[in-house]
């Protein structure tokens, strides 16, 4: 009887073989005696074969058959270099690697990871113009930068301790760091996006997906970035909006998830937040006299307003604890205040989770979800002050107190 989920692993085989040898073709068209389509397939079908040949005949059979290719390789790559002067070792090294993935597609348990390294390979190889071409322009200290972040993410942040230190059990080292991490992350990301895709495109594109995690974390780099560069002030204010306005948006998709009941009321407040903002950033979009300046960034990885930013984000934890042991569940209003001064995810899931149970009523929720968010649009004008300079501080007071006065209205009119 006929296993179709082998015959699957066999037409995968083929198909990655195929994909790669395809590749490889193209690129090398103009080279004689380099290995083509054809061979690419046979050597992902060889590999399928050895691996069906090591579970139901002998591993060791498969195993010679498998060092006997390795071989014949090498050897053809001795041929290469010998007759042609070439050490390039890209297409005996993507052989192997086919015959690896062809491999382990047989196997149920390894066939994802095995058609993920196959297209991957296939990508890596077509992508050799552009590889080569960023490696180039890319600067010394712009990859000592990369390899910083990379040290304070993945080898600092797993070191520190996921529990509180402190007696009141508020400050986690290891969530403080993170948002260090999120924060410089953020600037690299921009920096990133700035110098790929230029500033007309990179930084409001930045400031949207960093309004996808934390408008704050947007509003302390552009405001850091700001002081930095003067000529850079209406990128950064448009960055920092848009990132502001998504957060609206993040708020109503996460009282969808966990109390849809009062959705119907919080939308007004955050739609119409949603929409000045919106407003606000198209009309400095429109103004962009700045926005085709040279948009220089002197470093991907700015850590100092990032470990300040954390700094401040412990005072603003220990002094929401301190306010809701003294206040009680009773100071809701004032705990949104508080909390939103730090976090608005927090106090807006607590707030729909206790109105979904029947403990506050929705017109008190909806009031103390839009206090909290409006004490965090207000913390991040506060950020602009702080971190940012005159200009763009002035700039996004007058864009935040907008924003902040129409939420109000929309929660006393309706």
């Amino acid at each position: 009887m006929v296993d179709y989920s082998t015959v699957y692993g066999f037409l995968l085989s083929l198909g990655i073989g195929a994909l790669v040898g395809i590749e490889r073709q193209k690129t090398l068209s103009n080279e004689i005696g380099v290995a083509g389509a054809r061979t690419f397939i046979l050597i992902s079908l060889l590999g399928t074969s050895l691996a069906m040949l090591a579970e139901y005949s002998s591993i060791v059979l498969s195993s010679v058959f498998a060092i006997g290719l390795i071989v014949l390789i090498c050897l053809g790559y001795y041929r290469s270099s010998v007759d042609k002067g070439s050490v390039g070792l890209t297409t005996e090294i993507s052989e192997i690697m086919v015959f690896a993935v062809g491999f382990m597609v047989y196997w149920v348990e390894m066939r994802e990871i095995g058609v993920m390294l196959g297209i991957g390979t296939a990508i890596l190889l077509a992508m050799k113009e552009r590889i080569h071409q960023f490696a180039r322009v890319v600067e010394k200290f712009e990859f000592m930068d990369t390899l910083k972040f990379c040290a304070i993410t993945f080898i600092i942040l797993p070191l520190l301790p996921d529990h509180p230190i402190d007696p009141w059990g508020v400050i986690v080292p290891y969530k403080v760091w993170l948002l260090v991490v999120l924060i410089s992350g953020i600037s690299y990301l921009g920096y990133i996006f700035v110098k790929v895709l230029g500033p007309d495109r990179g930084v409001g594109l930045t400031g949207f997906m960093g309004g996808l995690t934390s408008s704050t974390a947007v509003t302390t780099v552009m405001a850091s970035k700001s002081k930095e560069n003067p000529s850079i002030i209406k990128p950064a204010v448009f960055a920092t909006i848009l990132a502001s306005s998504v957060m609206f948006i993040r708020v109503l998709v996460q009282i969808a998830v966990v109390n849809s009941q009062i959705l119907g009321e919080v939308v007004l407040p955050m739609s119409v937040m949603f929409a000045v903002s919106i407003l606000a950033a198209i009309i400095i979009w429109h103004k962009k006299i700045d926005i085709k300046a040279e948009f220089k960034l002197e470093t991907p990885f700015a850590l100092t307003p990032a470990v300040k930013f954390g700094l401040f984000f412990v005072v603003i934890l220990l002094f929401s604890h301190f306010s809701r042991t003294l206040f009680g569940n009773q100071g809701l209003y004032i705990m949104s205040v508080i909390s939103g001064l730090a976090d608005v995810d927090a106090i807006t899931l607590s707030t729909a989770t206790m109105a979904a149970k029947g403990q506050i009523e929705t017109n008190t929720a909806t009031t103390a979800i839009t206090i909290a968010v409006i004490s965090n649009t207000m913390m991040k004008l506060i950020y602009s002050f702080m971190l940012g300079s005159r200009n763009f501080a002035k700039t996004m007071a007058i864009t935040t107190l907008l924003v902040i006065s129409s939420g109000l209205i929309a929660l006393a009119l309706f």
